[in-house]
């Protein structure tokens, strides 16, 4: 969750994010989950590309979030209602189809994840299907 809302402040030096990079360098090997490279969001965000795209989907976590907002009722409530004025039906329909696409690229991480973290990756598709 923090690469995504401090995305934007990666290089600002703020206190918090220092804190959590020591903190994990210090846990560093007790998790493989626990990372806080801000090119996995920042990528997707500034520098699309499908390498990105695989790179975001590689993690678990991220690949969990994507998958969440895809089949939560406030995600798709924010994409209709967007307030970009230039999204006419068609663009909305694209724009949703490429959701389920993503969608679905986020499952396929969690169902297919490293032996190491199957249990985690069973326990958020069961969140994800409780949506």
């Amino acid at each position: 969750m923090l690469l995504i809302v401090f995305a934007h402040r990666h290089n600002k030096n703020d206190v918090f994010i220092a804190e959590t990079k020591v903190d994990l360098e210090e846990r560093s090997g007790t998790d493989n989950n626990l990372h806080l490279d801000f090119s996995i969001m920042r990528d997707v965000m500034y520098q699309y590309s499908k390498k990105a795209q695989q790179n975001f989907f590689s993690h678990p976590i991220e690949s969990f979030f994507l998958a969440k907002f895809a089949v939560s009722h406030q995600g798709l409530t924010f994409l209709t209602h967007k307030p970009d004025k230039s999204l006419n039906k068609e663009k909305t329909k694209k724009m949703f189809e490429s959701l389920r696409v993503l969608k679905e690229q986020a499952m396929h991480t969690l169902v297919n994840c490293r032996p190491e973290d199957k249990q985690m990756c069973l326990l958020l598709i069961k969140d994800i299907e409780q949506t």
